[in-house]
């Protein structure tokens, strides 16, 4: 569903992942989630980087990569320890609002170029903390399958089926909560408990969730939650690729129950069967969704599932 347009809205357009080899992961994308032909940017060379733009319903993933030594790409792959998550990209349609809110949260302006058609503005990851954070304007753009620059003069000729939505982008960071709170300072939307107890701030068309560390690799874009027509055939094609695993990784692939927080609100039992039934042994959890730990465990050893970690609020364990 297109998002309502109102005065002084903002919405997740965009997310950027950062990689060593485009064309590699480009093949990923296209094979796992079925993506169309990405539009390459002429506009990221001026930064030693070439890309690739995806349309992604009436969003947009966007692959980059370093073409030449000492980029900022190039660095966040090294910092981060390889591929992942870069940037989270924002619509609005007012920039001066937002500005003010960056002024007032102290935060720097990495890029900010305006043209007739299209205004950026690129933030310091120092100061947002957790991911490099763009909030955008595009003019004729409020119907969200308007014009988007970055993807080209005819990205609508470029969307498939599977992905139909990015609904959720995952920001870790060593302090989630004062990671929220100077996210919200700029976009100027309250942080709220999520789902799970992770703060979050809910967008026109998405919810961006701020959690801790995790993997070892500092803050960053950590993941993105995607809306797909099927989730079984895009499981059965990262498992064909081996998508996310190299030749030392010795498995097994676990899932974060998480992913389907709306159906386990609907109906918990039913969906530890839909997760059964997707090939999944191994979960990490995030509450008990309205049944007492006794009764979601039973649920679990029900449908041969065995939870391996747990996604809790920062407050439960803090002291």
């Amino acid at each position: 569903m297109t998002p309502e347009v109102r005065p002084n809205w903002i919405r997740l357009r965009q997310i950027a992942l950062v990689a060593h080899d485009l064309g590699a992961v480009t093949a990923d994308l296209q094979a796992v989630l079925g993506l169309g032909a990405p539009y390459p940017d002429p506009g990221v060379a001026t930064f030693g980087l070439q890309n690739g733009v995806f349309p992604a319903g009436h969003q947009f993933v966007e692959v980059v990569a370093p073409i030449r030594e000492n980029t900022t790409g190039g660095r966040y792959l090294e910092r981060r320890n390889g591929d992942g998550g870069y940037m989270v990209i924002l619509q609005c349609d007012d920039h001066a609002p937002v500005k003010a809110r960056v002024d007032a949260a102290h935060v720097r302006k990495v890029l900010e170029h305006d043209t007739d058609h299209y205004k950026i503005m690129q933030l310091h990851p120092r100061d947002t903390g957790g991911s490099f954070l763009e909030i955008d304007v595009q003019v004729g753009g409020e119907p969200m399958d308007g014009p988007w620059e970055p993807a080209g003069p005819r990205w609508q000729e470029n969307r498939t089926t599977q992905v139909l939505a990015i609904t959720g982008a995952e920001i870790q960071g060593d302090d989630p909560d004062a990671l929220a709170a100077k996210w919200s300072s700029v976009i100027g939307i309250p942080v709220v408990a999520g789902a799970s107890g992770a703060p979050s701030i809910e967008l026109e068309n998405a919810t961006l969730r701020f959690v801790p560390v995790v993997d070892g690799r500092g803050e960053g874009l950590g993941g993105i939650d995607l809306r797909v027509s099927s989730i079984a055939d895009v499981t059965a094609a990262a498992a064909e690729r081996t998508v996310g695993t190299s030749a030392s990784f010795k498995g097994p692939v676990g899932l974060q129950l998480y992913s389907f927080r709306a159906d386990f609100a609907k109906d918990a039992p039913s969906t530890l069967k839909k997760v059964h039934d997707l090939g999944f042994k191994y979960v990490e959890l995030a509450g008990t969704y309205n049944l007492t730990p006794e009764k979601f465990k039973e649920a679990l050893d029900a449908n041969g599932l065995v939870a391996v970690a747990g996604h809790f609020p920062y407050d439960r364990v803090r002291d």
